[in-house]
């Protein structure tokens, strides 16, 4: 037996028995994980990686379970290298998820030699202005190939305007076994509403719990407590209008994927053989990220409001 098998049978024999049907409730990351992550991101803006760990039931919810992120490595950024190389050639995208796959096994196997945490549960990546979802984004959920697999994002420039911009997602049963049987571009409309897919349950939104050592946690107990007045400092608009820009390019884009899927409505009612349906989940994932630049708008505006209100009493 290998080296990597052994310590994979070693891991499932400690670890508590899951369920298959369990779902992902909740997530808990080491504060240490974290602020690589955080530096990864802040040091690239593609930054991508896998998370590690072990997974336990949750005690206060049956069918549940935890994931518990103990340690996490960075992933090269090969479509950036496609994109903006000078060498005159491009990587096919199955030539850059075979090479992330093949860097994550040699990476795997490393970690096993030093006795960490070789179970991959998710990626993190880097956002900007709450880009969440994309084809991308799912293309390396699926490649997880895990159900209960979940996904760290962080938005360093809306990190820099007075919030931690760090949550964590799932992808949902119903959309992991509709894309088991099919390709994800070429899914008919009808199966998503058969599995009762719309554009705000493709990807939800769960819980991020940080955990620190005891050693940390002594640590920040013991240092000064110094008031911090950064807090009431007026919103600046830049990020706000960023946004605004960001969410009419999307509604932009989607008026004219409406369109097109109006004419391929008339297309088909003539000839039902010779029309081929465009991807329904591009305009799902449309409407997901314009939800989600409507809830920063409304946040922004929720946290910018009160501190106005306390300046215009401050001047009178």
């Amino acid at each position: 037996m290998s080296v990597a098998a052994a310590a994979a049978a070693n891991a499932s024999s400690a670890v508590p028995t899951i369920p298959n049907d369990a779902i992902l409730g909740s997530v808990t990351i080491d504060a240490l994980v974290l602020m690589r992550i955080i530096k990864h991101c802040n040091e690239s803006p593609n930054a991508t990686g896998h998370i590690l760990g072990f997974q336990t039931p949750d005690p206060t919810q049956a069918n549940t379970i935890v994931s518990n992120l103990s340690h996490c490595y960075a992933l090269p950024n090969l479509g950036a290298i496609s994109n903006n190389n000078s060498w005159g050639f491009s990587i096919s995208p199955a030539q850059i998820r075979d090479d992330k796959i093949a860097y994550s096994s040699s990476m795997l196997d490393a970690l096993v030699d030093f006795n960490v945490e070789a179970n991959v549960f998710g990626l993190y990546r880097a956002i900007q202005f709450g880009e969440v979802v994309s084809f991308e984004v799912i293309d390396d959920f699926l490649a997880l190939e895990h159900p209960t697999a979940t996904m760290i994002t962080y938005d360093p420039i809306r990190s820099q305007h007075g919030a931690a911009a760090l949550r964590a997602f799932r992808i949902s049963k119903e959309f992991l076994s509709l894309s088991a049987a099919k390709d994800i571009r070429r899914i008919p409309s009808e199966d998503y509403a058969k599995a009762g897919l719309t554009f705000d349950n493709i990807f939800e939104e769960i819980p991020l719990t940080i955990r620190n050592s005891a050693l940390v946690s002594a640590f920040l107990f013991d240092m000064p407590n110094k008031t911090n007045l950064s807090q009431l400092s007026l919103p600046d608009n830049v990020y706000f209008e960023r946004v605004i820009d960001a969410l009419a390019d999307r509604i932009n884009d989607q008026t004219h994927l409406t369109a097109s899927m109006r004419q391929y409505g008339g297309r088909y009612l003539h000839n039902k053989k010779a029309v081929t349906e465009e991807s329904r989940l591009n305009a799902l994932l449309q409407c997901t990220q314009i939800e989600s630049y409507c809830k920063q708008v409304s946040q922004f505006a929720g946290q910018a409001l009160p501190k106005l209100f306390l300046a215009k009493g401050d001047s009178q």
